[in-house]
């Protein structure tokens, strides 16, 4: 008898992360649960650093997890699209050319500085290679699971803080990372329809009280609706992106209602300072002078340096402490004084890589990049470990997660045929 019916379409089956590289995703979480005390040397503290440069902090952890990284991706275990390594790449000349006028000067700061980049292409490999094998929902998970060990460590940070400061965050971050952070991980959860966890994650991003990230958020959500994937929008998908929209703009009200009631940064008590948005204005226009009177020079004072600005200068109001930042409170000034024209390509791959994910509807890349872009732009972060761990790594899936596009123009899916083309597509 023969049987008329056509061939049923092979799935492809994802493996999870721990079955593909269990030892580097455990050595992740546990990367992000490390202590203050384990990532910082004692009594340090990050906003007295008097350093001309942004300092590593490159220890055994990080040896570990990059070298983990490195055998996964010699074995083959970890396996990032082509187009990732020339990123990486390009990334890593940019680097060494805007230190290279330093390197015979200060040997021990520019191979700190190298440090940093090294850490961020390992994390952004890593990232791309692990959706490659094990789908966007097995990176998802590992993202998930850092971000319940920091939300851990958040709460115990809390317990131990209070009264004295009651803003959450976890251990050795900052507030505004920690709430940066909370925000991806909520549209990340979105986006794949895993509510419960976006859900966890908006309580914390809440109780951080930062105004830029809740803000942020609402915006990717009423700009980027969760329906990236059907290029239909049905009833019910644009009952449910309206939903989203809702309870983003409901989180940015309450934590807008919380910070003016309870915070020591409320708007009444300290209005001077809601303002200058706590002293980033004169900061900002500093950082402007400085590369409009090309202080920083044409190529940048060196990858990481930018600091070197900021070491004895005095931000306070008058009648106030002294006040001295660590950084410009934004990645643009951060990265166009220490990196000058170098830091152009970098900027023009970040509104490419947004313009074509939105174009093709991909919202959940579009709504975390443009997230990424606008809290870095006014509280830069990416600069400590964890969160250039963290958010490395998330870049990484979204380029690997991206779309056709970008494998096509590594010359991946025209050159696979059979089960490997059809993971391919299924990975676009």
């Amino acid at each position: 008898m023969v049987n008329d019916q056509p061939p049923t379409k092979k799935k492809v089956q994802f493996s999870t992360w721990y079955k593909v590289a269990p030892i580097t995703g455990l050595l992740f979480i546990l990367y992000l649960a490390r202590p203050s005390s384990y990532v910082f040397p004692f009594g340090y503290e990050v906003h007295n650093d008097t350093a001309d440069w942004h300092r590593s902090f490159f220890g055994i952890a990080d040896w570990l997890l990059c070298g983990s990284i490195l055998c996964g991706l010699i074995t083959k275990k970890i396996r990032p699209p082509e187009i990732a390594y020339w990123y990486c790449l390009c990334f890593l000349v940019l680097v060494f050319l805007s230190i290279l006028p330093i390197i015979t000067d200060d040997y021990s700061a520019s191979f700190n500085l190298i440090q940093h980049a090294v850490r961020l292409t390992f994390l952004f490999l890593f990232g791309a290679g692990l959706v490659r094998v094990c789908g966007i929902q097995g990176a998802s998970q590992l993202l998930y699971a850092g971000y319940c060990i920091l939300a851990i460590s958040a709460m115990v940070v809390l317990a131990m803080v209070l009264p004295a400061f009651h803003r959450i965050f976890a251990s050795a971050m900052t507030v505004a990372s920690f709430a940066q952070i909370s925000a991806i991980v909520a549209l990340f959860a979105i986006h794949l329809k895993h509510l419960k966890m976006a859900a966890w994650a908006m309580v914390f991003l809440v109780l951080t009280f930062s105004l830029s990230s809740a803000l942020a958020f609402s915006i990717c959500l009423l700009a980027f609706p969760a329906n990236s994937i059907d290029s239909r929008i049905s009833v019910q998908t644009a009952t449910r992106s309206r939903l989203y929209v809702f309870l983003g703009l409901l989180t940015f009200i309450v934590a807008c209602v919380i910070i003016n009631a309870y915070s020591d940064r409320g708007f009444n008590t300290r209005i001077d300072h809601a303002l200058t948005l706590h002293g980033r204005v004169e900061i900002w226009q500093y950082g402007i002078e400085l590369i409009r009177d090309h202080e920083s020079g044409w190529f940048g004072v060196g990858f990481g340096r930018a600091p070197s600005f900021l070491r004895f200068r005095d931000f306070s109001l008058p009648g106030e402490p002294a006040l001295y930042y660590s950084n410009f409170h934004s990645i643009i000034l951060e990265s166009l004084i220490s990196m000058g024209i170098f830091a152009a390509p970098i900027f023009m791959l970040f509104i490419a890589f947004f313009f074509r994910a939105y174009k093709h509807r991909h919202y959940l890349e579009a709504s975390v990049i443009s997230f990424f872009m606008m809290t870095q732009s006014v509280d830069f972060t990416l600069y400590r470990p964890k969160e250039e761990t963290i958010f490395a790594f998330v870049l990484g899936v979204l380029l690997a997660h991206s779309k056709k596009d970008l494998l096509h123009g590594a010359g991946i899916i025209k050159n696979m045929n059979g089960p490997e083309s059809l993971l391919a597509n299924n990975m676009a």
